[in-house]
């Protein structure tokens, strides 16, 4: 049995970020905490991106463009464990959640995204 099939994901809608402009050197860098507990992960993960929807206007008026992620997902130890397409509706610098079954202390957790404009970051962490 794949002990990947039955996994649980949370996008955590929070506000944690900056204010006014996200300058390209800010976006995508990631934070990645995780705790296992009787085989089970407990991963999250704070991503530093500016999810503009594309409906705000800036100071001058202009629609500022829309720029958001579109997919993030994890892999564990090199193999595909878990992914979450997400949209506009999802708040700047998010938190995403996943809980992973089979999982041991000391394997490798690696998070991508990628977003609308093609950008796409990874992260690599060991579990704790």
């Amino acid at each position: 049995m794949n002990a990947f099939k039955s996994i649980k994901i949370a996008v955590l809608v929070m506000a944690l970020g900056t204010s006014g402009a996200v300058f390209a050197a800010e976006i995508g860098s990631m934070k990645i905490r995780s705790k296992v507990v009787d085989g089970v992960a407990d991963v999250k993960v704070l991503i530093d991106h500016p999810m503009e929807t594309g409906q705000r206007k800036d100071a001058s008026g202009q629609t500022i463009p829309a720029h958001f992620i579109q997919t993030v997902s994890v892999s564990v130890n090199g193999k595909a464990a878990a992914s979450v397409e997400s949209g506009q509706a999802m708040s700047r610098n998010p938190v995403v959640g996943f809980k992973l079954p089979g999982i041991r202390a000391g394997d490798r957790l690696t998070v991508e995204w990628t977003d609308n404009k093609g950008m796409t970051k990874s992260e690599t962490s060991v579990a704790q």
